[in-house]
């Protein structure tokens, strides 16, 4: 039986209106409706980057903006112009089948490895050696996904998929944007995010090589093969496929599922690409790292290297591209440097080297663009950064001395010689004082981004009264959580005393 699910006009992507609900479109009218959407939803953070960046493929194919006078003109638009949508997708409608059998859309139709179930396809369902994250489904003869379902968890593998060996000799490698958070820029609807991250194209040859060959895999009779000097470009780089997948559709109960696929290792990234997406740092030891998620760190305290858009010269950072591409558009004031965005973090955190995928995270900060083009003001939110990691250093001074103190009531907490047992790390950590401290400051953080351009002052004034807020609330958290009796409370008290030293210390520095 011949199965057919088009991603052009079947339902597959979810989305959100402009009052909040939740619906299922197809890539057309996900693009010609985007100015009446506000934003893609996947079914997790990986889904939903690995679907606006298919989005983004398109648009970069149909539009292709390659000065900036043509990025205004389809800004100034509003929406995108429907006739060149449809003439693309007239053109191309064929390739974007799910079961096509000779051109399935990010498969590889020659792939004849034995089939397995269909729940290794998506991060975090067990399937074979690998543990349950979130999903509590797991790998059975009953677990099958709808062609939708298939779709979204096909884009996502392709995106997402991790290095690592799965028996008999096959080794995968990492895909695009697998360890590495992936920022967007998010406008006030879903046609402005897409539009706002459609920069240039071709990108600057320093950030991504460029070939009259690049285009969207879909476009390719043999997007499977590896050739000496793929990726062809950008194009070719969104739409990568780091899998060899094939979905086997059958017929279950009346409707059309997927329960089997042909799966293995696709194409090899070179290691030296710099994902456009990625903030990189430089360092000594790895070359340039990309900024990753973390459990103990949320991304607004690594925000400063976002917005030094003005030092990628220096070698010292990359932030992502869309950021510079912002920055020129205002100091050319094709936007105005007073309009203010968010930028989107989206993915999962890993551990190097390892198949394993601890927790998937999307994050949100304001962007005000005018720090895109005022070196300045990036210099005053540093020193805002800067307050706070400080007083984290005096918070995590006072604990560790509440720590010695109360397991070590006869000992120096100033003296280095000092035993220290193993368990004052882990009484710090117990107490949870410095996750409430960080986790507290998240919003009072994005006031002060906000704030900071028109009221550098009394934003800064109000920042120092939100941290050491902070700061005393979690240490009562570690004090309460010591009781009352004379040992604890002989702790308490100099542990006080060295934090109240060290804030007033700060604070008139």
């Amino acid at each position: 039986m011949n199965f057919s699910f088009n991603l052009v006009d079947q339902p597959w992507i979810p989305c959100t209106d402009k009052n909040g609900r939740r619906i299922e479109l197809g890539l057309r009218d996900v693009l010609v409706m985007a100015h009446e959407l506000s934003e893609i939803i996947g079914d997790n953070p990986i889904t939903t980057a690995a679907l606006y960046r298919i989005a983004l493929a398109i648009l970069y194919r149909v539009f292709s903006p390659k000065v900036r006078q043509n990025w205004s003109e389809l800004w100034q638009g509003k929406k995108w112009e429907v006739d060149k949508l449809d003439e693309y997708f007239s053109h191309w409608r064929g390739r974007f089948d799910l079961f096509d059998p000779e051109f399935p859309i990010f498969q590889d139709p020659s792939n004849i490895r034995k089939p397995k179930n269909v729940a290794s396809l998506i991060q975090g369902v067990a399937a074979g050696a690998d543990a349950t994250l979130f999903c509590h489904r797991t790998e059975t003869s009953d677990y099958f996904l709808t062609p939708a379902e298939a779709a979204r968890a096909l884009v996502a593998t392709q995106t997402f998929g991790l290095a690592g060996t799965a028996g008999a000799g096959l080794a995968f490698s990492d895909a695009s944007c697998c360890r590495a958070a992936i920022f967007l820029v998010e406008g006030e609807n879903l046609f402005e995010t897409l539009a706002l991250n459609l920069t240039r194209y071709p990108l600057p040859d320093n950030r991504f090589n460029h070939s009259p060959k690049d285009c969207p895999s879909w476009e390719m009779d043999a997007p499977n093969t590896n050739a000496p000097e793929r990726p062809y470009g950008y194009l070719d780089y969104l739409t990568w496929h780091n899998r060899s997948v094939k979905l086997v559709a059958e017929e279950y109960d009346g409707a059309v599922v997927v329960r089997d696929m042909v799966y293995g290792p696709g194409l090899r990234l070179p290691g030296t690409l710099f994902n456009p997406m990625v903030q990189f740092f430089a360092n000594k030891k790895e070359g340039f790292r990309p900024l990753r998620f973390s459990e103990e760190k949320s991304l607004w305290r690594d925000s400063i290297a976002l917005f030094e858009v003005n030092k990628v010269g220096e070698k010292k950072n990359k932030p992502p591209y869309a950021l510079e591409w912002l920055g020129s558009l205002v100091s050319e004031d094709i936007l105005p440097h007073h309009k203010a965005f968010h930028l989107m973090a989206l993915g999962m955190a890993t551990e190097p080297g390892k198949d394993k995928v601890y927790f998937m995270r999307q994050e949100r900060l304001p962007l005000p663009l005018e720090y895109l083009t005022n070196p300045e003001l990036v210099t005053r939110l540093e020193k805002v950064i800067l307050y706070a990691e400080n007083t984290g250093k005096v918070l995590w001074g006072a604990l560790k001395h509440l720590a010695v103190m109360y397991l070590e009531p006869f000992s120096d907490p100033s003296d280095p010689k000092q035993r220290k047992p193993k368990e004052i790390p882990d009484l710090i950590e117990h107490w949870g004082a410095e996750r409430s401290f960080w986790s507290s400051l998240e919003q009072p953080f994005f006031r002060v981004i906000v704030d900071l351009p028109e009221a550098s002052d009394r934003a800064l004034e109000v920042w120092k009264k939100d941290v050491n807020r902070a700061a005393y609330a979690a240490f009562n958290l570690a004090e309460n959580a010591l009781g009352n009796d004379t040992r604890a409370w002989k702790a308490i008290v100099g542990a006080r005393s060295q934090l109240n030293f060290g804030l007033s210390k700060l604070n008139a520095g």
